[in-house]
């Protein structure tokens, strides 16, 4: 004997069988013993997951200024150790990463000039001091100070 349920389940014939004991999808997994905090966990982590790395497809499509300035920054350091580790020194001038005021066939660039130049085109405010260096950007506004993307970011490394 078979039952016939509404709307779309109504093409799906189930024998009389599965239903005996309620909805056979929730007995399916009671049968396989997924307790639901383990289908509670999963569902976070599924989450979490989408949220990590596929949050950028739901942003506003505007990249943030002062996270940008500060992974920029990074890379600048990266080069600049890597400059240090080549050289047995930090270099003058951030120019010397992108060899500009160079011969193009002795220097070997570790930066592009784009890569030395904050998100809003500002250059970065570079000192090297005895073994470590300070990597300063004036922020969105060009100017000492402020708040927002206006604030000054600064590395340090000693």
């Amino acid at each position: 004997m078979d039952i016939q349920l509404a709307g779309f389940w109504r093409r799906l014939r189930l024998p009389a069988k599965a239903w005996k004991d309620g909805n056979p999808i929730i007995r399916l997994l009671k049968d396989r013993d997924f307790p639901l905090l383990e289908i509670v966990m999963s569902f976070i982590a599924v989450s979490l997951f989408l949220m990590l790395y596929c949050g950028g497809v739901f942003s506003s499509g505007e990249p943030d200024g002062a996270g940008l300035n500060a992974r920029r920054m990074v890379r600048v350091k990266m080069a600049l150790e890597t400059y240090k580790w080549a050289n047995n020194s930090f270099p003058a001038a951030l120019g010397a990463l992108a060899c500009e005021g160079a011969a193009a066939r002795t220097c070997v660039p570790f930066a592009t000039p784009d890569l030395l130049r904050d998100p809003w085109g500002g250059p970065f405010l570079y000192r090297a001091s005895g073994s470590g260096f300070v990597i300063k950007s004036l922020g969105a506004d060009g100017l000492e100070g402020g708040a927002g993307e206006a604030a000054d970011s600064i590395l340090k490394m000693h």
